[in-house]
């Protein structure tokens, strides 16, 4: 399970507690697409607006709102304490939540559901490129390293900085999978998809994202999709579960993902996020 970046009570709500999309009626369904190793964007019917992107093994597309079925395989994965707590929020205490976070918390413009390409359509994970604006967390500890001089050795601050300064047009990345799918590289599939959707489709200068220091299994996703470690934020407080996490910021350039040769090949070396301590930064 993977956390995507350090927020307040309402961006939590809005955006880790579970992915948000545009409301669809029941009726419309998804369509299957042929094998392919590249992701596949189509736009979803009369609602222009809904991308559904699929991958190889994967499909990431709207949330069917009041779908009694859609709520309890949320439930299923979203009541796993090992879920909830690591993005920031408490786990679903039965469908009936899960329903209501489906028809009121899932309305972000590009929030997805991830569900089995060869499975039975039933979501196991969200996604999300939740849109910055100013204020943001993210964003906001991203300037704070680089007015203290803390950003992580090696990062550019004056590339930083440009980058910054159209954070208000960017996306922030978030995302978590269900338990039974951690360790086989689908959270990689979707996140590479979804960054290629980002500069492709919406035109992002960069994305942004986050994770706990003591989840490292997060930032190697980023990672292996080229999602640098910048600055790390120590003792940012989540208040829907009382609790106070050290959180790594990261983010991907358009002009570093247009770079690599293989899109879906970018790497970064495991780091120790442990290790990230203040001393550890320039």
């Amino acid at each position: 399970m993977y956390l995507s970046s350090p927020y307040t009570v309402l961006e939590i709500l809005r955006f880790m507690v579970f992915m948000p999309l545009i409301h669809l009626s029941q009726s419309h369904c998804f369509q299957r697409f042929p094998a392919t190793t590249k992701p596949v964007a189509v736009l979803f019917g009369a609602y222009s607006d809904v991308m559904q992107i699929t991958t190889e093994r994967l499909i990431l597309r709207p949330w069917k709102h009041g779908d009694s079925a859609e709520a309890e395989s949320l439930f299923r994965y979203a009541s796993d304490p090992e879920i909830g707590i690591r993005c920031g929020w408490m786990p679903h205490r039965n469908v009936a939540e899960s329903m209501n976070t489906l028809n009121n918390v899932f309305t972000g413009d590009e929030n997805y559901a991830i569900t089995l390409r060869d499975g039975e359509d039933n979501p196991i994970g969200a996604i999300e490129l939740k849109k910055a604006e100013p204020g943001d967390h993210a964003g906001e500890f991203v300037q704070e390293a680089i007015d203290s001089h803390s950003l992580f050795d090696g990062v550019d601050e004056n590339k930083l900085e440009r980058a910054l300064a159209h954070y208000n047009g960017d996306r922030v990345l978030g995302y978590w999978i269900g338990r039974p799918f951690w360790g086989q590289g689908m959270m990689t599939e979707a996140l590479r998809s979804m960054l290629r959707h980002a500069f492709v489709d919406l035109g992002c200068n960069a994305v942004w994202g986050g994770h706990y220091a003591e989840n490292p299994a997060s930032g190697k996703v980023m990672g292996r999709c080229g999602m640098r470690a910048v600055c790390r934020k120590d003792g940012d407080y989540f208040p829907l579960i009382d609790r106070s996490y050290d959180a790594i910021l990261r983010v991907i350039m358009k002009e570093e993902w247009e770079r690599s040769a293989d899109k879906a090949s970018n790497q970064e070396k495991p780091i120790d996020c442990s290790a990230m301590q203040a001393g550890k930064q320039r």
